[in-house]
């Protein structure tokens, strides 16, 4: 049986997986580092991404050459399953890409299972809240965060609530289907990532009634379908 090549985190472009991994392929590759299936391949494209925008915002702000900002990445984020599960690296990841990055991209939170959840849920609703504010291109407050995993936003006058759920097995953003009261609205996250875009639509159009997305809505081909069709 033919071994799945394992997917690269240092790839420049996503379309250009399917030639890394090509390269990979013919290298010695670490037997550990071919065990990925399923959740963990997905894990490793999550991190391919965000190898991506560290990559960019290395070379554009700290004008490194590409060999140096190889071997930086690879220092750091070395992907490996003992690796993903260790709580300090992943925590001063999480902190250096608020802190560092400008709050400029979606903190993936497969790990907030693994590791220091009381300060990592924060970060990423900490990242969510500036990403939300920079796409919707108004003042955002944010007015509390409560455990687990809750946010309230102030937007316009107006509190929003964000929950992250953990326990959601879908990689799609599930909006409840009504507003809790005329200026309150529920929106609930899965695990998988924040979907900052499709939020963000629906967040500018506050008359939209929505209605609960089914199994038959999420295992759509075109899932994103759902959200352009809500009824006005």
């Amino acid at each position: 049986m033919e071994k799945k090549p394992f997917i690269s985190p240092f790839s420049l472009r996503r379309h250009e997986w399917k030639v890394e991994w090509r390269v990979q392929s013919e290298r010695p590759v670490n037997r550990e580092m071919q065990r990925f299936t399923g959740k963990e391949e997905r894990v490793m494209q999550d991190l391919a991404v965000l190898q991506i925008i560290t990559h960019k915002h290395l070379k554009k702000h700290y004008k490194m050459h590409e060999k140096q900002i190889q071997n930086m990445l690879a220092k750091r984020l070395l992907v490996q399953h003992r690796l993903i599960k260790n709580k300090e690296t992943w925590f001063i990841y999480t902190r250096e890409a608020i802190e560092g990055y400008k709050k400029t991209f979606v903190v993936k939170n497969y790990w907030l299972g693994y590791g220091k959840e009381e300060i990592l849920q924060r970060l990423v609703l900490v990242d969510f809240y500036f990403e939300l504010q920079r796409k919707m291109n108004t003042d955002i407050t944010l007015k509390a965060v409560a455990i687990p995993f809750q946010a309230i936003f102030i937007m316009n006058d107006k509190a929003y609530e964000v929950y992250i759920n953990r326990g959601d097995p879908h990689d799609l953003l599930v909006a409840l289907n009504q507003s809790i009261t005329k200026e309150r609205r529920l929106f609930i996250v899965t695990e998988q990532l924040i979907h900052l875009n499709v939020l963000a639509t629906v967040l500018e159009r506050p008359k939209i009634l929505y209605r609960v997305i089914t199994d038959e809505d999420i295992y759509r081909k075109d899932k994103h379908e759902f959200f352009h069709t809500l009824p006005s």
